[in-house]
């Protein structure tokens, strides 16, 4: 079967219609030159070239070839070149499943860093349901989720505790939310399909208590707006909302109920082979 390396001496050979001159562009030997043209010769069955006073030229078989192996070639050379390229890192994908709505204020530095850094490269962010992970662990760099949902085969890359406060308006003469005042007050909560509720719901439960939730949205950016309007109390990380906090737009309010925080996971397969991009995201989460 014919070398790879033969077609290109080939082709070298034709353009330079001199088998010195090809020797001394390649940095090989007019031996080895002259060695694997007659090698691909015999492969192939047929005189490819034919000596004239200045060099060589092609044959009516050579000639047949050439195009086609040229045109091989310079797709095998940009294959060759996709793959380099995504072994530098400056070119390829990144792929990462999440459950939860989390990820973008907990990933959000990493990926700004790794997307300002690596333009070349593509990232997806794809949200999966909790009973998927384990399925989708080989499909995806990195899944983000619920530490207790992750899967015997992966291992953690970076853990995350998330913190719950109660939060109002920062006009509300609330100054604190005990068990014997908590069911006074209307709550501006995201609604059940989200694992956030599911667990504060459960914390509550757990105390003996039965949030009122007057106001269920999808996301906690619009629960908060409702809370600035002085709608309702709201349950958040206040880390995601130092601006608001910070502004005084809203306020957190103390309380001797301490819910429990939510602990969460960027994991990754044990058996999968990183790719150079996800090794380079990875590397951004130990500085």
């Amino acid at each position: 079967m014919a070398n790879l390396d033969w077609y290109k001496i080939f082709l070298e050979v034709a353009e330079c219609k001199n088998i010195t001159r090809a020797s001394e562009n390649l940095y090989i030997s007019q031996p080895a030159v002259t060695k694997c043209i007659k090698l691909l010769e015999k492969d192939l069955g047929v005189q490819l070239f034919k000596r004239t006073h200045s060099g060589v030229e092609l044959t009516e078989y050579g000639r047949a070839i050439y195009s086609d192996a040229k045109s091989s070639i310079s797709k095998l050379d940009g294959l060759q070149k996709v793959v380099d390229e995504i072994k530098s890192g400056t070119k390829g994908e990144l792929k990462i499943a999440t459950t939860t709505s989390n990820a973008g204020q907990l990933l959000a530095g990493q990926i700004e860093s790794f997307c300002k850094t690596n333009k070349e490269i593509e990232l997806r962010i794809i949200r999966i349901g909790e009973d998927s992970i384990e399925q989708a662990l080989d499909s995806f760099d990195y899944i983000f989720c619920d530490k207790e949902f992750a899967p015997k085969s992966s291992i953690p890359v970076f853990d995350y505790e998330v913190k719950y406060n109660f939060i109002a308006s920062a006009n509300s003469k609330i100054e604190n939310i005990d068990e014997s005042t908590i069911n006074n007050y209307n709550f501006v909560l995201i609604n059940k399909t989200y694992t956030s509720r599911t667990n504060i719901d459960n914390f509550f439960r757990g105390q003996g208590i039965s949030l009122h939730s007057k106001y269920e949205v999808d996301n906690y950016a619009t629960a908060v707006k409702l809370v600035k309007n002085g709608l309702g109390i709201g349950i958040v990380n206040p880390d995601y909302f130092e601006k608001e906090i910070n502004s005084g737009e809203i306020k957190v309010v103390p309380s001797s109920i301490s819910i429990s925080p939510r602990h969460l996971s960027l994991i990754k397969s044990t058996s999968k082979n990183q790719t150079t991009a996800s090794k380079m995201f990875e590397n951004l989460f130990n500085k």
